[in-house]
C-alpha cells in the first residue's frame, strides 16, 4: 500500500474514533469545523484521551485553537487532545499556544489479503459491551483513568463489533472494530489487556479472531492506531507504520501553568 492511499484510509479512521466517543457517554456531544472534529466528553473532564481533537489541516486547527479551548471549558473539561500527522510546523504552533507533546503515535495498516490467523484455544467471542471495553482499558492502562466513563453504550449509528477474551472466565482482553469504505476497511479500536493477563498472546489472538471476521466480511484492510505499550503486538501480526500522529495536551501539567 502506498502512502496516498494510506492516508485516505486513515483520514477516515480517525473520526469513527470521535464519533464513538461523542455518541457513549450521556453530555457527550461532536463538535465540527470543516477538516477539525472534536469528541466534548464532560462525564470525565480529566481524561483526554476521551476528550480528542482530530484534524486533516494543521492550519484550520491553528486557526480554530481559541473555538476549541472555548467549547471545551465551556463544558466544564480541563484536559483535551489534539492528534494531528506530525509536522515541524504544527508542532511548533502547537507548543507555542501552551499544548505539551505527550505521545507519538504510529498509524498503521494491515493487509487481510493473505492473512491466516492462530487462534489456538482462545475463548472469545463479539457479544461485548461498550461499557465492559471502557472498564478494560480504563484498568489496562497507566493513563486510562476516567475512560469507564466516557464509554457507556454503543452509539446507535455506529455498527461496532466488540470483541472480548476471557481466561479462567473473566473477561481479560477487548477491542472493537467498525468497517468504512463500503466494508473494504476494518477499522480497530480500543485494544485493551488486563495486566494480570499479560504473557500468554490474548491480545495478539483476539485481534487476529477480529481480522479474521473482517476479511470474511470481504474487508481487504486493516487500519488502527499504535499505542506505545500495543506498538510490539501489532508489529508481530504484521501491520506496518505508515507514518506517525503526534498527541499534544491542553492541562497535561496544570500545576506548571
Amino acid at each position: 500500500m502506498n502512502l496516498e492511499d494510506a492516508r485516505t484510509i486513515q483520514r477516515g479512521y480517525l473520526p469513527l474514533t470521535v464519533r464513538m466517543l461523542a455518541g457513549s457517554a450521556p453530555g457527550s456531544r461532536l463538535w465540527e469545523r470543516g477538516a477539525l472534529s472534536a469528541a466534548i466528553v464532560p462525564a470525565t473532564p480529566d481524561q483526554p484521551m476521551a476528550n480528542r481533537v482530530i484534524t486533516t489541516s494543521g492550519r484550520a486547527l491553528v486557526r480554530h485553537l481559541p473555538q476549541i479551548a472555548v467549547q471545551y471549558q465551556a463544558a466544564g473539561v480541563r484536559k483535551w487532545s489534539i492528534w494531528t500527522e506530525r509536522h515541524n510546523e504544527t508542532r511548533d504552533q502547537l507548543t507555542a499556544a501552551g499544548y505539551d507533546l505527550a505521545s507519538t503515535e504510529p498509524a498503521i495498516m494491515f493487509d487481510l489479503t493473505d492473512f491466516d490467523p492462530d487462534l489456538g484455544d482462545l475463548d472469545y467471542d463479539d457479544g461485548g459491551d461498550m461499557a465492559t471495553l471502557g472498564e478494560i482499558n480504563g484498568r489496562a492502562y497507566p493513563n486510562g483513568h476516567g475512560l469507564s466513563a466516557a464509554m457507556v453504550q454503543t452509539p446507535a449509528d455506529m455498527d461496532l463489533r466488540i470483541y472480548q477474551a476471557r481466561l479462567n472466565g473473566e473477561v481479560v482482553s477487548m477491542l472493537a472494530t467498525l468497517d468504512q469504505f463500503d466494508a473494504r476497511d476494518c477499522t480497530a479500536h480500543w485494544a485493551a489487556t488486563l495486566p494480570e493477563a499479560r504473557g500468554r498472546r490474548i491480545a495478539p489472538r483476539l485481534l487476529s479472531a477480529a481480522l479474521a471476521d473482517a476479511r470474511k466480511r470481504g474487508c481487504l484492510t486493516a487500519s488502527g492506531t499504535a499505542s506505545p505499550m500495543g506498538g510490539p503486538v501489532w508489529a508481530k501480526l504484521g501491520w506496518h507504520t505508515m507514518y506517525d500522529y503526534d498527541v499534544f495536551v491542553w492541562g497535561a501539567d496544570d500545576d506548571a501553568r
